[in-house]
C-alpha cells in the first residue's frame, strides 16, 4: 500500500485520530506500506525502515532508529532533530501516576500508561529537550537522567552543536554499530565549550520529556 502524504489536509487532531487506524491496518492484515512525508514525528511513529531521497535519488536508508541517530540526516530540520528509542514496560506506580520502561540504557519515566508489563514500546525523546551534565544532580525536577557516554558532536548553525550519545554505564566503544540506544542532545556551543565536551567522554543525559510513539507488535 502506498501512502503518499495522507495527513498533509488534516490539523493536529485529526491526525492523531487517523494514525492509530494506519497502524492497526498494517498490524492486523499484516499489509506492506511504502509511507511518505516530511513530517519526522509521523515518520518516527510509523516506519520501521527509512529510506531517504533528495532529488528523486536515494541518499541513505536503513532501520528507523539507525536512521534517526544519525548527525548528518538532511531530511530533519534542525528543530525536529530528536532519537528513536525502544523500551519495555518494567512497572506502574499508581500512587504517582506512572509507568516505568526500560531501555537497555537505564530506565524511563512516562505518564502512567494502560499498558502491560513486559509490552514493548516505542519512545521518541526530542533533541531539544535533552540536557547535559557532568555531575548527576539529585535535586532536580527532571526525572530522567541517565549515565551515557559522547559518540561524536557536530556544529549546528552559528550557535548550537548536536550530539550523539550512547546510553547506559557499559556504552560501547566509539565506532561500534548502533546496537545500544543512542540519543541526540541539541546544546549550545557555549554550553560544549564551558562543560569540554569531547567525544569518549561519560556524563548524563538530562531529559525533559518522552513521548510514547506505539506499542511494539
Amino acid at each position: 500500500m502506498l501512502l503518499d502524504e495522507p495527513l498533509s489536509a488534516l490539523d493536529e487532531t485529526g491526525k492523531q485520530e487517523i494514525l492509530p487506524y494506519l497502524e492497526r491496518l498494517h498490524h492486523e492484515l499484516s499489509i506492506p506500506m511504502i509511507y511518505v512525508s516530511h513530517v519526522v514525528r509521523e515518520v518516527a511513529r510509523l516506519a520501521d525502515y527509512l529510506v531517504v531521497l533528495r532529488d528523486g535519488r536515494v541518499v541513505s536508508q536503513g532501520t528507523l532508529i539507525e536512521q534517526m541517530a544519525r548527525l548528518d540526516t538532511t531530511f530533519i530540520n534542525d528543530a525536529d532533530h530528536g532519537s528513536v528509542i525502544e523500551g519495555c514496560v518494567v512497572a506502574h506506580d499508581d500512587q504517582d501516576h506512572l509507568t516505568t520502561l526500560e531501555c537497555g540504557g537505564g530506565q524511563l519515566m512516562v505518564g502512567r500508561q494502560s499498558l502491560s508489563l513486559g509490552e514493548r514500546v516505542r519512545l521518541y525523546i526530542p533533541a531539544a529537550d535533552v540536557s547535559l551534565t557532568l555531575i548527576r544532580d539529585q535535586q532536580t525536577s527532571i526525572l530522567n537522567i541517565l549515565p551515557a557516554t559522547i559518540e561524536e558532536i557536530v556544529p549546528q548553525g552559528e550557535a548550537q552543536l548536536l550530539v550523539r550519545l550512547a546510553l547506559g554505564d557499559g556504552a560501547e566503544p566509539i565506532g561500534a554499530i548502533l546496537e545500544s540506544p543512542r540519543l541526540l542532545a541539541r546544546i549550545t556551543r557555549r554550553s560544549g565549550r564551558q562543560l569540554a565536551l569531547q567525544p569518549g567522554l561519560r556524563i548524563y543525559a538530562q531529559i525533559k520529556s518522552v513521548s510514547l510513539m506505539r506499542a511494539q507488535r
